[in-house]
């Protein structure tokens, strides 16, 4: 399963929010196996994001969105969705209800509004808030808030999977220009597998070096011969 993330807002593109989401999604996604391939920040443009949209539904399995369906005037996802997919909004009177009888009062023009949704879509409800996400075809629309956001993936996790990669990683204390040579040679011999060097900082610098795969087996004995073949150099 290869999923497509969609993350709309100005405020992330001026570095006003930090998109804290994609991190959290991309990594819910790995442990379940499903390969995220892209991830897209746009500004909040009707037309590009149902543009950017319809792209990437038509390219990977499943795509999820966060932002953009708050009741103010930049709050655009619902009504970019509804172009995307050629369909209409309307007010869905269930989520209307549950408003209601959660809040005890009538609600307002913004709350109607976050109720209005494409016509087709399937509603992703949370505890914290009556607002809710919404699915149609093969995308997810979720919130910006972080905490909200979580909620709704919680809704919708069991339908991301595949085959969740294994890893062998670790760490040594020499500059990568050392064995850039022996990765590439062992990326080289080893196509099916996926290697990585991540330089860190904490305390003092080290390299960590990961193998991913998805044979349980072959990770872990290819994982041990780098690491012995990177000691080698003086680790």
């Amino acid at each position: 399963m290869e999923v497509a993330l969609l993350v709309i807002g100005n405020e992330i593109l001026r570095g006003d929010t930090l998109d804290s989401n994609s991190n959290f999604l991309a990594g819910q996604l790995a442990k379940r196996g499903a390969r995220l391939r892209r991830i897209l920040t746009i500004p909040d443009e009707l037309e590009l994001i149902a543009s950017e949209l319809r792209t990437l539904a038509g390219q990977y399995d499943k795509v999820i969105t966060s932002g953009g369906i708050g009741p103010t005037p930049d709050d655009l996802t619902r009504d970019a969705v509804a172009m995307a997919f050629g369909v209409g909004l309307v007010l869905y009177e269930d989520a209307v209800e549950e408003w209601r009888a959660r809040r005890g009062t009538e609600l307002n023009e913004g709350q109607l509004a976050m109720c209005t949704l494409p016509e087709g879509s399937r509603l992703i409800r949370t505890r914290t808030t009556p607002a809710p996400g919404f699915a149609i075809g093969n995308v997810y629309v979720l919130a910006g808030v972080p905490s909200v956001m979580k909620e709704m993936w919680s809704a919708i996790a069991d339908e991301f999977s595949g085959t969740v990669q294994h890893v062998a990683s670790f760490q040594v204390r020499m500059p990568e220009s050392r064995f850039a040579a022996v990765l590439r040679d062992y990326q080289l011999r080893f196509p099916e597998l996926d290697f990585g060097s991540y330089p860190k900082m904490e305390g003092e610098w080290y390299t960590e070096i990961k193998v991913h795969g998805d044979d349980p087996a072959a990770v872990a004995e290819v994982g041990s011969q780098l690491e012995a073949d990177i000691t080698a150099l003086g680790a």
